[in-house]
């Protein structure tokens, strides 16, 4: 929100323009670069975003970064685009490795989640044409007080004596996709001391960390934290 309300203003004073107008263009100017890419093919580019596969780029290089990732990924395919494509496992999309929150965090945080508010925004006010750009209404927009309640988390969580850690990680997703078991595997031979980098010194630790995904306590993070958090609170109370 604060890069599309920088942009359009900037752009505005520039053009003589208003910023809704300003808005507007920028969206159908991604509509063009994205136009030869298939719904399909976009997903799977910002899945990979999500899990870190591929850096998530400044959000007005976005559509650039999804068309150039969504060629690439044609071009090394032989045959026309599965549409039907699915994963193994959705908590990890098969990479291996799970975006976590650690549960001691969030067994100790949900009172002062309870005080973080969200309201939705009402996109149709600055004549914004939600007909035209989301005709079936699919995207939430929010506000939150206070507005920057993760770093918040993130600072009261390391002051406390007791912290274990930071408030999420990557950890060993618990599937069976190929890419989980060369993780463990590496993971294994990091505990026994055995693991060695290309030139045979003593290797760290992969990159799915040392903690394995366990759904009954570490909720998945993906990139809406509120709902990760409001939702998990939620189910646990349901099941009290």
């Amino acid at each position: 929100m604060k890069w599309r309300t920088d942009n359009a203003n900037s752009s505005a004073r520039v053009h003589g323009t208003t910023p809704e107008q300003e808005w507007e263009e920028q969206l159908e100017s991604w509509a063009r670069t994205l136009q030869s890419v298939t719904e399909a093919e976009g997903v799977a580019v910002v899945e990979r975003m999500e899990t870190g596969n591929i850096p998530t780029p400044r959000y007005g290089e976005i559509a650039q970064v999804i068309r150039r990732y969504a060629m690439l990924a044609r071009q090394n395919d032989n045959h026309q685009y599965d549409l039907q494509k699915s994963f193994r496992c959705l908590a990890c999309l098969d990479t291996g490795m799970a975006n976590v929150w650690n549960p001691n965090f969030v067994e100790s945080y949900e009172p002062i989640f309870r005080g973080v508010q969200r309201e939705e925004i009402d996109r149709t006010r600055n004549a914004f044409n939600l007909d035209k750009y989301d005709p079936d209404r699919m995207v939430a927009a929010h506000k939150y007080d206070p507005p920057d309640w993760v770093a918040m988390a993130r600072r009261w969580w390391r002051g406390l004596e007791s912290s274990e850690g930071p408030i999420y990680h990557v950890a060993l997703c618990n599937c069976d996709s190929p890419r989980t078991i060369i993780l463990k595997r590496e993971l294994d031979e990091y505990n026994a001391g055995r693991r060695k980098t290309s030139s045979g010194k003593k290797a760290g630790l992969p990159a799915c960390g040392a903690a394995t995904y366990n759904p009954e306590v570490m909720p998945l993070r993906t990139s809406v934290p509120y709902d990760d958090l409001f939702h998990w609170y939620q189910r646990r109370g349901q099941q009290c």
